[in-house]
């Protein structure tokens, strides 16, 4: 014959149980609505944001666009070239990075490069960035073994002006 107590503590453990899955249950609902929310846009891409990217690159291709909250985000061909331009609600302008070749950098950021403490590392990629009211500027991503990975950023004379640890 069971006691009092082991009977208490069997019907409290099955509340517990009942309880878990419900919360469980609940738990995997808000993450898939969440994974829907983060795979649709959020907003519409506005008719100017829209407007704006044709009129600066007219001959823009396979154009995609990502809500990144503070700006609008568009993925294009451009000339062979990769392309990522970021633009205000308002269609201003902010940004464009385009990822050129190494062979395609200037001669002075060549230079700079094959001067520096990295000449020596594997190149990843190589970025052109434009940002509204700043200088050209190129990203060079080196590795070397498979933990060391770096941005490093070149203004249009060579100089190395900022270097940036790299995750991926």
């Amino acid at each position: 014959m069971k006691s009092q107590f082991s009977i208490y503590c069997y019907e409290w453990g099955g509340l517990k149980t009942s309880i878990m899955k419900k919360n469980i249950l609940l738990l995997l609902l808000i993450l898939i609505g969440i994974s829907q929310i983060t795979r649709s846009q959020i907003r519409e891409i506005p008719m100017v944001v829209t407007e704006a990217l044709i009129e600066r690159y007219p001959h823009a291709e396979k154009v995609s666009w990502k809500d990144k909250l503070t700006c609008f985000q568009a993925h294009f061909q451009l000339n062979n070239h990769t392309m990522t331009a970021n633009f205000s609600s308002m269609g201003e302008w902010q940004c464009c990075e385009c990822i050129i070749d190494f062979n395609q950098l200037p001669a002075s950021v060549k230079d700079g490069y094959s001067k520096s403490k990295y000449a020596g590392w594997q190149k990843l990629s190589v970025t052109e960035i434009q940002k509204m009211g700043n200088p050209l500027q190129y990203e060079i991503v080196v590795q070397k073994g498979a933990l060391q990975k770096k941005g490093l950023f070149f203004n249009i004379n060579g100089v190395l002006q900022k270097e940036q640890l790299k995750l991926k």
